[in-house]
């Protein structure tokens, strides 16, 4: 089965644009040693890079889509674009390619069929506390791609592109996001997208790989609209079929962090080795997020965390093991910030790139496992950090998020939200470097999903192992001495790395 890897959004939330890039980046863009848009000469007897169809990357061409483009006029437009795309990527179109014009309500049947953008089932987006118990997690994705994406480029058997427009039978384009699909059509016919190094399975897995893909697209585009922006190429803008439906705002800014932050990330690598060194990372992707919001520094292996399933027998794992990894970590502080103006802790970390420093730069792994009881769901989500320190503040930040759901801690690390979409019990526990989050439907189900927290009584409390009750807490309150907090300004690639880490 044919499956997309891009859904350009086209979509504003909470202030944040993603235009597939949309950003101006860094470095030069290469100098103008090619024809002009006065002048331009002959057709080369050969193909070569910047010449497509009988168009030069900068001439100019026949083109008014006032009324909407004829087809000769998107023949021209796509030629020409495919010039300039191979023209800033240096590589060579090696096959033909077309266009499809869709509605937003036609693109549905490429969605249904094709997306696999940002996995994880229900539990892994009620554990970020951004689809609830209320809600389906694929449906509130699916709707949320829907309702932003702008056009796609399908991963295998590339034969052509998708663009939404308000009119497919008089369609208009706007060459940034044309030439963004196209840079995906140049990667798969140069680097082949359907091979395995390219499958994930899990949420952060698949955003590190975007992170390449997305942000090469994201980053050619940026420079595009740079040459467009000075006037050195005439360029065709508009024609982009509006947002609409259903978004998820926190999913959406998921979305958009493999194009905005992939894109710097691929910028590095060009200006350490050139576009030979983005074609050699397709060879050896990253495997988290972690080296793609942190290409400034050098970035270990994940951790390695053993898939212990310590259930009782009434409870199964669903084998849907999942890793969040950090930009999910930082979502979750970031929503809870933006929605329910939750203070979290600031670490003591360098600031970068004007943010503060928050409780996931320290992120070492993690994995979410699922369980059932066959009525109700639960999961152990652990997590592992680079110093103990860095886990103590990841714990004291999500206690935070629990406070913010007017949770009452009923056990030493054990609390319950009482209503709502989220409302479930939770065990939260710090052991030097790892944090261990537990969820279940009550207290009883905490110790019988994870048999090492220790028998709990029937109100939740955790007993020693001398049989000895710990003091119960009534109240949302938590540690005071972690009260001293600021608002979290959130923004991924924050923090350089702790010396001696």
């Amino acid at each position: 089965m044919t499956r997309l890897v891009s859904a350009a959004v086209v979509l504003v939330v909470g202030g944040l644009l993603v235009v597939g890039a949309g950003a101006v980046v860094a470095g030069p863009v290469a100098a103008e040693d090619g024809p002009n848009n006065d002048t331009a000469p002959p057709d080369p007897e050969t193909d070569v890079i910047g010449w497509e169809h009988g168009y030069w990357y900068n001439e100019s061409i026949d083109v008014d889509q006032s009324d909407g483009l004829t087809p000769a006029e998107r023949e021209r437009v796509l030629a020409r674009t495919m010039a300039r795309v191979e023209y800033l990527r240096g590589l060579e179109f090696t096959a033909n390619t077309s266009i499809e014009f869709v509605t937003r309500d036609g693109v549905e049947h490429y969605v249904d069929r094709n997306v696999t953008q940002l996995r994880g089932d229900n539990a892994t987006w009620e554990a970020l506390f951004i689809v609830g118990e209320d809600e389906d997690a694929r449906t509130a994705v699916h709707e949320t791609i829907l309702a932003s994406v702008g056009g796609m480029a399908a991963e295998e058997g590339v034969d052509h592109i998708v663009l939404l427009t308000p009119d497919p039978d008089r369609p208009k384009v706007s060459e940034y996001v044309l030439a963004h699909e196209l840079v995906h059509v140049l990667q798969d016919q140069h680097f082949d997208l359907s091979a395995p190094r390219y499958q994930r399975q899990t949420l952060d897995g698949e955003l590190a790989k975007d992170g390449l893909i997305e942000g090469e697209a994201s980053l050619v585009d940026g420079l595009y609209r740079r040459q467009c922006a000075g006037g050195e190429w005439d360029c065709l803008t508009g024609g982009l079929a509006p947002p609409s439906g259903d978004v998820t705002p926190a999913i959406a800014r998921l979305m958009g962090v493999p194009y905005q932050e992939g894109a710097t990330y691929v910028q590095t690598l060009r200006d350490r080795g050139g576009w030979d060194a983005v074609t050699g990372t397709h060879q050896s992707l990253p495997r988290t997020m972690e080296p793609v919001i942190h290409p400034e520094r050098n970035v270990e292996s994940a951790v390695p965390i053993e898939q212990e399933d310590r259930s009782g027998p009434a409870w199964q794992a669903t084998g849907t093991n999942q890793r969040i990894g950090e930009v999910g970590i930082r979502l979750l502080f970031e929503q809870q910030n933006r929605t329910r103006n939750v203070a979290m802790p600031v670490s003591n970390g360098s600031v970068a790139g004007g943010y503060a420093s928050v409780p996931a730069d320290g992120w070492g792994n993690d994995t979410l496992r699922g369980y059932t009881n066959g009525s109700h769901t639960g999961y152990v989500w652990e997590t592992t950090w680079d110093t103990r320190a860095d886990a103590r503040e990841f714990a004291t930040a999500y206690r935070r998020v629990l406070e913010s759901y007017d949770a009452t801690q009923v056990g030493e690390d054990s609390y319950v939200i009482p209503r709502g979409p989220y409302a479930d019990a939770f065990a939260v526990v710090a052991a030097g470097s790892n944090v261990t989050i537990v969820n279940a439907p009550g207290p009883a189900g905490l110790t019988a999903i994870d048999r090492s927290l220790g028998p709990m009584d029937t109100v939740g409390t955790r007993t020693t192992p001398s049989n000895t009750a710990t003091t119960t807490t009534s109240g949302p309150g938590f540690d005071v001495a972690m009260g001293l907090a600021a608002l979290l300004v959130i923004a991924v690639m924050t923090r350089v790395r702790r010396p001696g880490q």
